[in-house]
């Protein structure tokens, strides 16, 4: 069963779940989410970038952050702006160095800036997933997953939405393979901003390791935690919407 349609948004013909919000001339910001891949999560977000064109797609499927990049690109129409949170940052990244010439900033949340910060045990917990019974793997996800969404005390509907739409246990596994798979592409041409929560809890990394990691990048501490695009939309809004606005193409071209 097709899943609701995020408020405000308005679904992208085609065989992915891509959702537009808004319109206008301004380069559009592409949103690529973490590990549940659930594209809805930009919602609130999007509703705050008055003006700007924002599109979400799911993360689709494949075991490494390359197969995924490249689904996405294939799906690209003219240059865009990136956010990525969480696996979806590392996603991001990799585009961007794959497709300099369509991606004008890259900004991401809560993304692992290095392999050395990858949590361990990420191909172990993989091979447990598709070894347990489907049905087990479902109940023992949605609880983790409502846990850290009480925790960060996003919204009740937001969490009955991002519940009825957890990717399937093959799936999960695939994507937490792929981030242990992951290694660091190389540099990304586009200006980049890599942000933290304040009370960031899942990402092991602090901003000097995104300096060590990419000199070139920028990193700034937002409010809120993993999922500050619920839960600090207009903070974060306010950070991602005035770096973009800097990163425009001139006029000219």
């Amino acid at each position: 069963m097709e899943r609701a349609a995020p408020p405000g948004g308005t679904r992208i013909p085609g065989a992915a779940m891509r959702w537009r919000f808004g319109e206008g001339p301004a380069v559009p910001l592409l949103c690529l989410p973490g590990i549940e891949g659930d594209a809805r999560v930009f919602w609130r977000l999007a509703a705050e970038l008055r003006g700007r064109p924002v599109w979400a797609f799911d993360l689709p499927a494949g075991d490494r952050v390359e197969t995924l990049a490249a689904a996405i690109a294939a799906q690209l129409e003219g240059p865009v702006h990136l956010l990525g949170a969480s696996l979806g940052g590392l996603v991001a990244r990799q585009l961007a160095h794959d497709r300099p010439e369509a991606v004008c900033s890259l900004t991401t949340l809560g993304t692992l800036p290095d392999p050395r910060h990858r949590p361990p045990g990420l191909a172990l917990a993989a091979r447990l997933l598709r070894g347990l019974p489907p049905g087990v793997v479902r109940r023992r996800y949605r609880a983790r997953i409502r846990a850290r969404l009480v925790e960060e005390a996003v919204d009740a509907d937001d969490q009955v939405m991002l519940l009825a739409g957890l990717p399937a246990p093959r799936l999960l596994a695939d994507r937490l393979d792929a981030v242990a798979r992951w290694s660091a592409p190389g540099p990304v041409a586009a200006p980049t901003l890599w942000l933290r929560g304040q009370a960031e809890r899942e990402a092991p990394w602090q901003g000097q390791d995104v300096v060590a990691a990419m000199p070139r990048a920028r990193t700034e501490t937002v409010p809120g935690g993993h999922r500050a695009h619920l839960t600090h939309a207009v903070a974060l809004a306010a950070v991602v919407g005035h770096f973009i606005r800097g990163c425009e193409p001139s006029p000219s071209g």
